[in-house]
């Protein structure tokens, strides 16, 4: 596996890991042009918070994840996870993650709908 591979694959496992971070009062990054903006409002507090833990010192990386030339593997890491609500388009790996959550998140949602759907008709009956 090659290292874009490796990034997508841990990229995409780590992408909301922020959520997580957030809610437990962790470290948030400054890097605020990582934030989508709706309305000209920042959305999306999450990603500052996946930065933040992903490139934490503390936070081991596979030890076969591997620098090209003078990459910091971290800050790549860390930066290809965040970006997955504000993706550059023309960057397969941000678009591989992102995709994977648009993915992920519309099956919840399908899921949560076909639910919703069943409530309404057990209430129909009635």
């Amino acid at each position: 596996m090659d290292t874009d591979q490796k990034i997508v694959v841990l990229g995409a496992l780590l992408h909301d890991i922020g959520k997580f971070s957030q809610r437990a009062g962790g470290k948030k990054s400054e890097n605020d042009f990582l934030q989508p903006t709706k309305k000209g409002n920042y959305s999306h507090y999450h990603v500052l918070y996946t930065d933040a833990f992903i490139e934490d010192p503390g936070f081991p990386l596979p030890l076969d994840l591997k620098p090209r030339g003078n990459e910091d593997i971290r800050s790549t890491l860390a930066l290809k996870a965040a970006d997955h609500h504000n993706p550059d388009e023309n960057d397969l790996v941000e678009m591989c993650i992102t995709m994977g959550d648009r993915l992920s998140s519309g099956m919840d949602r399908a899921k949560m709908n076909e639910q919703e759907e069943k409530d309404r008709n057990f209430f129909k009956r009635a």
